[in-house]
């Protein structure tokens, strides 16, 4: 079977590399309510993916429902949302923001004034919110009873929609998912059992079932066009103490013909029976589901989650059913999911106790197949993205807070021995460009790029989306070798750094090309078996 997985697929315009997402998933770390340096390492090691779609992010105050999820609606959010966008697009990947209204399923203590949450329904869910409990530690407490949204008072829930969505564009993201599932807002509205009202938002026909849905929607691609625009379900779900609706075929099976006439970015639908033990009734419901749906969605692309294998997506993106593959808790463990799936390397087992609230542990220290020490996140990889900005912002030349730095160390690593390497650049300010210095270890020592530009001694190397001029030095001979050595050393900025002082940055983890062929001692390329 062919493992399409690794096929490139265009999203309405988005060229994905691959067909893997990143499914959304609530992690609860950023103490501030806006991202921090913790999410960007956490969304930047996952770039691999062929598309991201983060957490849930509330789109105002009174949609949160737990503690310490990055929101969409103050400037300071929209501020740390921009600095992950810029981690990820610098690792070449796709990401969008997932807009989340909680309704009910929140706690007075998180929501304005301690006011009730709102809902369609004035009836409690009877389930949790993640708030603070009554001795102070965060944790699971009984979701409040809410009070149902007024008439008046739904258009102004949707303009929130679109608000968020307007800060998602300013904050760099691709696109924005709605997350009208397992629970929350939307689902209260679409759920018959739960939504009780009696107006034209209520359950009494279907049109009124899903006219809140559409409403957002409309309001949301009115500010960023429908193919930026994608949206997540979970029909006959019973997350969050849901109760089963008898109608759930009808009322999907129209919005799926509405939604297809929006022509939006996607349909992502998760099968939760993955929450559910061994209920292969829901999972045969929802995949019943699924196969009515993708003919009526037309050309809008569909992504699954829940519960999938590679093989078991790889088999339905080969039978048509579903355009894309979305993973959550592999993307927990396994940061670099695409590149394990795509070597055969086996996926290590997130730890569940670390899944919500806490700090770096089991959240940024899963580390990848190939590079342990990136996905640490250690101190130099996040000055290396800060460093990567000022090249971005300047031209190719060091600015801002690293103007005086007149040399750099790259932190490399050798092509085929995975060893480490330190080597110098000296900015020649006459020149315009920077001197390299690569050690005379043979090829195994040599990092990836000092192969690139030896067969042309004035070129260029890519820092981040920057081409920086450089000229490779040839050091084949041991005296040219001792030479520059000496050189170097007698550079101001390499005394600072053998003491520890901050003239000299460490800037760039450099990986070796996958398609790179070393050189063999003589210059030449080294045969391959």
């Amino acid at each position: 079977m062919t493992d399409n997985l690794f096929d490139g697929f265009d999203l309405r315009g988005l060229e994905l590399p691959n067909r893997v997402v990143m499914a959304p998933m609530t992690r609860a770390r950023a103490v501030t309510e806006a991202p921090d340096d913790l999410t960007v390492r956490y969304y930047r090691q996952r770039a691999g993916a062929g598309l991201i779609v983060t957490e849930g992010s509330p789109v105002s105050h009174e949609g949160t429902g737990y503690l310490f999820t990055p929101g969409l609606y103050t400037e300071e959010q929209t501020a740390g949302w921009r600095r992950v966008t810029t981690a990820v697009r610098e690792r070449g990947g796709r990401i969008f923001a997932q807009l989340w209204h909680v309704g009910r399923a929140s706690h007075v203590s998180l929501q304005p004034g301690g006011a009730a949450p709102v809902s369609a329904t004035s009836r409690a869910s009877g389930y949790t919110a993640f708030a603070y409990q009554p001795d102070g530690v965060p944790g699971r407490v009984p979701a409040s009873a809410p009070r149902a949204l007024r008439t008046a008072e739904v258009a102004r829930v949707a303009d929130d929609f679109a608000t968020a969505a307007a800060n998602a564009d300013a904050a760099g993201f691709h696109g924005v998912e709605l997350h009208a599932a397992t629970q929350y807002l939307f689902e209260q509205f679409l759920n018959a059992e739960v939504n009780d009202r009696t107006d034209r938002y209520g359950a009494r026909t279907v049109a009124d079932r899903i006219r809140f849905t559409l409403e957002v929607v409309d309001a949301v691609t009115a500010r960023l066009g429908s193919h930026r625009v994608g949206i997540r379900l979970s029909p006959f779900s019973t997350v969050g103490n849901m109760p089963p609706d008898d109608r759930t075929e009808e009322t999907y099976l129209a919005l799926g013909t509405e939604l297809a006439a929006r022509d939006l970015a996607y349909v992502h639908l998760i099968d939760t029976s993955v929450f559910v033990a061994d209920d292969s009734s829901l999972a045969r419901q929802v995949h019943g589901l699924l196969h009515r749906l993708r003919p009526m969605l037309g050309r809008t692309p569909v992504i699954l989650a829940g519960g999938l294998t590679q093989r078991s997506a790889t088999a339905l993106i080969g039978r048509g059913v579903i355009d894309l593959a979305a993973f959550g808790r592999p993307f927990i463990s396994n940061p670099d999911l695409v590149e394990r799936f795509r070597d055969g390397i086996p996926l290590v087992t997130a730890d569940p106790e670390t899944f919500f609230g806490g700090g770096e542990a089991g959240y940024v220290d899963y580390p990848p197949a190939t590079d342990p020490a990136d996905a640490r996140g250690t101190e130099a990889s996040d000055l290396n993205a800060r460093v990567i900005a000022e090249f971005r912002a300047n031209g190719g030349r060091l600015g801002g807070r690293f103007a005086g730095a007149s040399m750099l160390l790259l932190h490399t690593t050798g092509a085929r021995s995975g060893r480490e390497h330190v080597s110098p650049v000296v900015y020649l300010a006459d020149a315009g460009r920077y001197l390299i210095f690569a050690t005379n270890g043979g090829a195994d020592s040599h990092p990836a790029w000092y192969h690139n530009l030896r067969a042309n001694a004035a070129a260029t190397i890519e820092v981040g989306s920057t081409t920086v001029p450089v000229h490779a030095v040839e050091l084949r001979e041991p005296e040219r070798t001792r030479l520059f050595a000496r050189q170097v050393e007698r550079h101001p900025g390499f005394d600072d750094y053998q003491r520890g002082t901050s003239r000299v940055i460490p800037v760039l983890a450099l990986e070796p090309p996958r398609d790179h062929v070393p050189l063999d001692e003589q210059g030449g390329r080294a045969r391959q078996a």
